[in-house]
């Protein structure tokens, strides 16, 4: 089960925020050019019935289908047991509570926005600025409502989705709105890319550390230290734990051709002395002592 936190629709639909300030201006830029009102009058009510009203019935008979980027959205069939109950989220009482009181903010947030209008210098006709600033409201009003039921999923654990009853596929048509051509998949990686990417890491994780010991027991020199060979040593005392008890005849065999192997280097590494050669040291001849010719006479 991913997190409900990873839910890239969740997000996208989060930073509909964004526009709500460019809204703003575009609203107050209208209704200056639309003539002078005062607070609360005709035109006032006129304004946030149209902005605010259709909006709101959204969010409590059919609310927003998040899986959706007009003009494309996912089918019902393709979607998860955790985006069913991400639906049901959607669909819940404070969802509605929650409606309601954006509503009300979207109100006042008008009545500060009529009390400015006498610093804005008109830029449109009457017409167009009146047509310019109900549809703007009319976006603030939908994306404030979209933003704040998003933002309540994204609030909720994974302990808590997991205790939410998955929406039934078949009834989501029914019960959201659902603006768009349905189609499979709408963005090009799935959602539990996070999860693909974990086990794709620890899978090439696992290969290079094999690829590594392999090579370190194969060329590491023999008067490498120890230290530099302590995972193959480990390794290879795994497999001698692991390995078969053999016979005593075998080990004898061993134990004879490891004894033969040992000796022969020490025999060839005995150091003796160099034997003297006739250039290095010359024989010495006694010859014997010549007979007194007096001493004959």
């Amino acid at each position: 089960m991913f997190k409900l936190q990873q839910n890239r629709y969740l997000w996208v639909h989060f930073v509909g925020l964004a526009a709500v300030p460019l809204l703003l201006d575009i609203c107050l830029a209208g209704l200056a050019s639309a003539g002078p009102a005062l607070p609360f009058s005709g035109q006032y009510w006129a304004v946030a019935l149209v902005g605010i009203v259709p909006a709101t019935l959204m969010q409590f008979q059919k609310p927003f289908y998040i899986y959706s980027l007009p003009p494309l959205a996912l089918k019902p069939s393709v979607l998860s047991e955790d985006d069913r109950r991400c639906l049901t989220v959607l669909q819940s009482w404070q969802m509605k509570a929650l409606a309601a009181v954006t509503a009300a903010f979207c109100l006042w947030l008008l009545a500060k926005v009529y009390e400015r209008l006498p610093l804005i210098t008109p830029s449109m006709t009457p017409q167009s600025g009146l047509i310019s600033a109900i549809a703007a409201f009319f976006f603030i009003c939908l994306f404030l409502q979209i933003s704040v039921s998003v933002v309540r999923s994204l609030l909720i654990g994974q302990d808590m989705l997991k205790r939410v009853t998955p929406f039934e596929a078949s009834a989501i048509t029914a019960n959201f709105l659902i603006l768009g051509l349905r189609v499979n998949k709408i963005f090009a990686v799935a959602q539990n890319a996070t999860t693909i990417t974990d086990k794709v890491r620890q899978k090439k994780g696992l290969e290079i550390q094999q690829t590594v010991t392999e090579t370190v027991s194969e060329e590491a020199p023999e008067d490498a230290p120890e230290t530099a060979s302590e995972t193959v040593l480990e390794a290879i005392s795994e497999k001698t734990i692991e390995a078969p008890e053999k016979s005593e005849i075998e080990v004898a065999n061993e134990i004879e051709v490891a004894d033969a192997i040992t000796s022969e280097p020490v025999e060839s590494t005995e150091k003796t002395d160099p034997e003297p050669t006739d250039e290095s040291v010359e024989p010495v001849v006694l010859e014997p002592d010549e007979p007194d010719s007096s001493t004959v006479g």
